[in-house]
């Protein structure tokens, strides 16, 4: 019996031999045939974003794409934390996508693109990579704009070091001098480039990025990538893509379109910043995104809940990276001209209302860090660390109240308003609470005592008797002095709204 199947498998086993070898040995001779002329560069177009020091989200799939100089042309990328190569074959217009998987945080890296020759790209990270888009605060530099220098940004800037895995793409500033891109399209180039975390680089990347980046790589112990998008005087329409803005008819696409569109006048047109500087990077995952926006919408603050909702909306569904954080800023006080109007404060309420209708949003206060004269406050490091702490609360897991106090409800007892706060617990004050007013039946707001009394605040005023509403710090610029036990601001608010 033993040699009755000995002799039956025979010819099987030849068989299968005969058809493998052939099989295996064209594999070796495959890779043999797309890693040859490696001494030579490989024949491809890169975009600006694909370059030496960037930075990959990590447990991700990056679109690693670029151009070859003929349709048909095979492409393999092969980076160096696997084994394993992707192949991509370019189009008719002789673009090419490689979908390219990532895995742990780590690095320096490398990544080779072979296509009659080859490419490599070197100092790559895998980590955590964060969008921060907006106007001129999140335009403003480390080393603050002329006249306007940020508190103790130059310690930031000289310890700056290289070998600190945080890079920054920048897209504004080159060496000091400032450029202006828009467009409208949508683009999938944009100029740009992978900055380090080094003196010469630091000095010109966005204040408040660079500190969340900076406290974000510091905490979690991963390499950071940060991607500013931001140009001053901007409003959210702006940066918001057609898909986005055509749901609203007062803005006015079509203009845009026929509109003749300068360095002087690209602000006042939508979707020009999103088409230039938001649409090339739907290749790049990302971990979150911060915003710093807003003042420019003051005098439509009315719909700014609804674009900011369909603004993030719709980059998340254009990211296809699930519904990543949205953290944002809340307009810092200023004059505007008018201290005591309250178009600022309406803003400042509306920016408050998408923390109930944006899941994963968060906001934060800056009521004690504005400039009355300055609508650039720069004291940009704060707003930085407050961001990341909240990061870091939100999206990390980490044990740190990052929240500010804000309004929850009010209690009418006798002469008396009596506001509960949430989301944080208040510090008792040194001498009594700043910024309150209150008003009766007549809407006459009066200056207010305001008093610590069993976790709520008690709010009086010897001009009204009979309360029905209380307002704090609901002015173009007011400042008051009440804060959580973390030491950050009360939100500003209204009652009779």
């Amino acid at each position: 019996m033993r040699s009755t199947i000995k002799v039956h498998f025979l010819p099987l086993i030849t068989t299968l031999f005969l058809t493998l070898f052939p099989l295996l040995a064209s594999c070796g001779k495959r890779e043999a045939d797309w890693k040859k002329n490696a001494e030579f560069a490989a024949e491809i177009s890169l975009p600006t974003l694909f370059t030496d020091g960037m930075v990959l989200q990590q447990h991700s799939t990056v679109r690693i794409w670029g151009t070859s100089l003929a349709a048909g042309t095979e492409v393999h990328v092969l980076p160096s934390w696997t084994d394993r190569d992707v192949v991509a074959v370019a189009g008719e217009n002789r673009r090419w996508i490689a979908e390219v998987p990532t895995g742990d945080a780590g690095g320096p890296y490398s990544i080779s693109i072979y296509c009659n020759g080859c490419t490599t790209l070197n100092d790559i990270y895998l980590g955590e990579v964060w969008l921060c888009s907006g106007q001129s605060n999140m335009e403003m530099p480390v080393n603050g704009f002329d006249g306007q220098p940020v508190p103790d940004s130059q310690a930031l800037i000289e310890e700056a070091d290289p070998a600190v895995p945080l890079r920054i793409f920048l897209m504004d500033n080159e060496n000091g001098a400032w450029f202006r891109q828009y467009s409208k399209e949508p683009q999938d180039r944009v100029k740009g480039r992978w900055g380090k975390n080094k003196p010469d680089d630091v000095r010109y990347a966005s204040a408040t990025a660079y500190t969340f980046g900076l406290a974000l790589q510091k905490e979690l112990g991963v390499p950071v990538g940060l991607i500013v998008a931001s140009m001053g005087s901007t409003k959210i329409e702006t940066w918001m893509s057609e898909e986005a803005a055509s749901a609203f008819p007062s803005i006015k696409i079509d203009e845009m379109k026929s509109a003749t569109i300068t360095d002087g006048n690209f602000f006042n047109y939508p979707c020009v910043e999103y088409n230039a500087k938001l649409a090339p990077f739907r290749v790049m995952p990302i971990a979150g995104m911060i915003w710093y926006q807003g003042e420019s919408n003051s005098g439509n603050y009315q719909q700014y809940p609804a674009l900011q909702k369909a603004f993030v909306e719709d980059l998340r569904a254009k990211w296809n990276c699930g519904d990543f954080p949205f953290y944002y800023v809340q307009i810092a006080p200023y004059d505007y001209g008018n201290a005591t109007k309250t178009t600022a404060a309406l803003m400042r309420e509306a920016q408050e209302k998408s923390l109930e209708s944006i899941p994963g949003s968060g906001m934060i206060c800056t009521l004690d860090i504005g400039d009355k004269s300055n609508i650039h406050p720069t004291r940009k490091i704060e707003v930085g660390r407050r961001l990341a702490n909240l990061a870091l609360a939100k999206t990390y897991g980490w044990d740190i109240d990052a929240l500010s106090p804000r309004f929850a409800s009010m209690e009418v007892t006798g002469n008396r308003i009596m506001v509960s706060v949430q989301d944080e617990p208040l510090a008792p004050p040194t001498d009594s609470y700043t910024g309150f007013e209150i008003c009766g039946a007549d809407k006459k707001f009066y200056p207010a005592n305001a008093l610590l009394s069993g976790g709520r605040i008690a709010v009086s005023s010897p001009s009204v008797s009979a309360p029905v509403a209380v307002r704090y710090c609901f002015y173009n610029y007011k400042v008051g002095n009440v804060k959580g036990q973390n030491g950050l601001p009360l939100m500003p608010f209204r009652t009779d709204k």
